[in-house]
């Protein structure tokens, strides 16, 4: 009798849960995180907002959890959405004493459309106010199904300020992980039609001074190694640097990972593919198919075009209509993509954005020679604007924003779009102060402290900094102090610390200029 052929069993690995960190601004996402991992991030970014995709990786009780930590802002839900893609488990933070706010809904549409799981951690429970029930009721009138309410989702009470049952927390997070069982997988091999042996979601992508184009990833199957060949889209490159979150290079990253790869010959859009192989000509292969598949998509897309335009008789009868002409530069793909799709939603009729220019990096000599020749403005949102450029700049007579926190710059960007339609307006000096010394703050702000020489300083009003009879920059004052007490305005002969934003170099000696516009 023939032996009946009896199937090998694959043993299942351990793939750490990716767990995306979501929920409304300042509902203290990243510092949960620096509970968890105990690393201080928030003090480094300013204005308190996370506005990069990070990913860390932690250890509990024998077992590795990836957090990948979003922005809160809304300007940045594509990149939320990007981090859904790529996340095994949502966790929620909510403030207790702030309850459900726009973002908070954000996430849950995010949620409810994904295939990812859900856990909510109910943050700043030790705060004055705090009421984690109406936090839950209020979750529940929005659909979702919470333990201890008649549903499965899990509801976690923390302060991660002081750390409490942040334990409990990971607990959820690796119990999740097991009962769905998406923490064990088959071990991953080589796909016979493909021939890659790892792949990677990039989360952020950026162009480093030193290294070039670089990339965030997670690994999402295989293990990525030094020295392999890769493509991303339709770009081929090699190998030629992992650093993990500590900033320490490494031979290799397994899977859920999270791993910064260096080698590859631009900087990638987030929620692009990168996938490895063993030999340069596999790679090579592949990427020629990518072109050859991406100039095919975009012959189709330009033929459509062109067929809605001729239907439509679009070149008949134009509006005219004024463009706002913008330079966008960023500190990465992620910030630019996020800024760009923020202004697309921006209306204002009679007139138009046009992005002339988009790069990543700081402003450069070609940049303030563009943004001359075809009268744009030029915005550097948490990228360098080089001193040595400021005398070129004045002699364009080019206008350079410097932006570090997003809903600043937006909000800036979409008042200059109404003050184009607005009546002619003329400037009335409300008062001005000599600066006498300059205080930066942990946060970079910097504080001026000042004696009023006329008029009066007036919280909330705008102001300019005059150096040497020049208009230097022009700014919000948001807070105003003297002595120790915030107030709202300091009157001719008293001492006071202003705070102008966005943030821009101070000198001692400068005047600080405070007017508002008054309708002609």
């Amino acid at each position: 009798m023939a032996k009946k052929a009896v199937t090998p069993t694959i043993s299942k690995v351990y793939k750490p849960p990716v767990v995306t960190v979501m929920g409304h601004v300042d509902h203290g996402k990243t510092t949960l995180l620096d509970s968890i991992r105990h690393a201080n991030v928030a003090d480094k970014e300013f204005g308190g907002i996370t506005q990069k995709i990070g990913g860390y990786q932690v250890e509990f009780k024998g077992k590795k959890i990836t957090f990948i930590d979003t922005p809160g802002h809304e300007a940045f839900s594509e990149m939320r959405a990007r981090g859904v893609s790529v996340t095994d488990i949502i966790v929620l933070v909510v403030a207790a004493d702030d309850g459900v706010q726009n973002q908070t809904r954000e996430v849950i549409n995010l949620y409810k459309k994904s295939t990812a799981h859900l856990i909510v951690a109910v943050n700043k429970i030790d705060m004055p106010g705090a009421n984690p029930d109406r936090v839950k009721r209020e979750l529940a009138s929005e659909g979702l199904s919470l333990e201890g309410w008649g549903g499965d989702i899990p509801v976690v009470e923390i302060s991660a300020k002081n750390g409490t049952n942040i334990d409990n927390l990971l607990e959820n997070i690796l119990l999740v992980a097991e009962l769905t069982e998406i923490d064990m997988v088959e071990p991953y091999a080589p796909l016979a039609a493909n021939d890659y042996i790892a792949e990677a979601v990039i989360i952020e992508s950026y162009n480093d001074k030193a290294l070039g184009p670089v990339a965030t990833c997670i690994v999402k199957a295989g293990t990525i190694k030094r020295g392999e060949y890769m493509i991303a889209g339709a770009t081929y490159g090699r190998v030629r640097a992992l650093i993990d979150p500590n900033n320490k290079t490494v031979d290799h990253a397994d899977l859920s990972d999270p791993i910064l790869i260096v080698g590859l010959p631009t900087v990638q859009n987030t929620g692009e593919i990168v996938r490895t192989y063993a030999t340069d000509k596999l790679a090579r292969q592949h990427s020629e198919k990518s072109v050859n598949d991406q100039i095919q998509e975009e012959v189709n897309n330009l033929v459509e075009a062109v067929e809605i335009i001729d239907e439509a008789n679009f070149f008949d009868d134009v509006e005219q209509v004024s463009l706002f002409r913008i330079i966008l530069k960023t500190d990465t793909k992620g910030s630019m993509d996020a800024i760009i799709s923020s202004m697309e939603k921006m209306h204002v009729e009679g007139i138009n954005i046009k992005i002339q220019a988009k790069s990543i990096g700081a402003v450069t000599l070609s940049d303030i020679d563009y943004a001359n020749s075809t009268k744009s403005i030029i915005i550097a949102f948490n990228t360098e604007v080089p001193k040595a450029l400021d005398q070129y700049i004045r002699e364009k007579k080019v206008l350079v924003r410097e932006y570090r926190i997003i809903y600043q710059l937006l909000e800036e960007i979409e008042g200059a779009l109404l003050g184009l339609m607005m009546p002619e307006e003329e400037e009335v000096i409300i008062g001005n102060a000599n600066v006498k010394s300059i205080f930066v703050l942990s946060n970079k702000n910097i504080i001026a402290g000042c004696e009023v020489k006329n008029g009066k300083i007036i919280k909330g009003y705008r102001a300019y900094v005059e150096r040497k009879g020049e208009k230097m920059h022009d700014a919000k004052i948001t807070s105003l102090r003297h002595l120790k007490d915030e107030v709202k305005e300091v009157s001719v002969g008293q001492e006071c610390g202003i705070l102008l934003e966005p943030t821009f170099e101070i000198q001692t000696g400068d005047k600080i200029v405070v007017y508002k516009l008054e309708k002609l």
